[in-house]
């Protein structure tokens, strides 16, 4: 039997040509102290970046939220203003025609 790239890692073939998977010892001192501690340090500042990122992004949706909402009264009222100005324009037009 031939090993193909299908085979996971470690795989050999032995003397009677049977596929055999090695066996890794696992070095649990692959880290020492004070790489663990830097390697927490700079998880806590990437946390502590993309917290502080989400908590701006929130506030400026609130911001652009809120005068989005203040534009669309001030346009309501606006639009209130025009039309309440028309409507008065054009009764006194039609006060002015009819005199006969």
């Amino acid at each position: 039997m031939a090993i193909d790239k299908n085979d996971p890692p470690g795989t050999y073939e032995d003397d009677s040509g049977k596929k055999r998977i090695a066996v890794i010892e696992r070095d649990d001192n692959l880290y020492t102290d004070e790489q663990l501690d830097q390697y927490r340090k700079s998880v806590g500042l990437a946390y502590d970046f993309a917290k502080q990122k989400y908590k701006d992004t929130g506030e400026q949706t609130r911001e652009t939220i809120g005068k989005q909402a203040t534009e669309e009264r001030a346009g309501a009222k606006q639009k209130q203003e025009f039309s309440e100005s028309d409507e008065a324009r054009d009764a006194a037009q039609a006060r002015g025609a009819y005199k006969y």
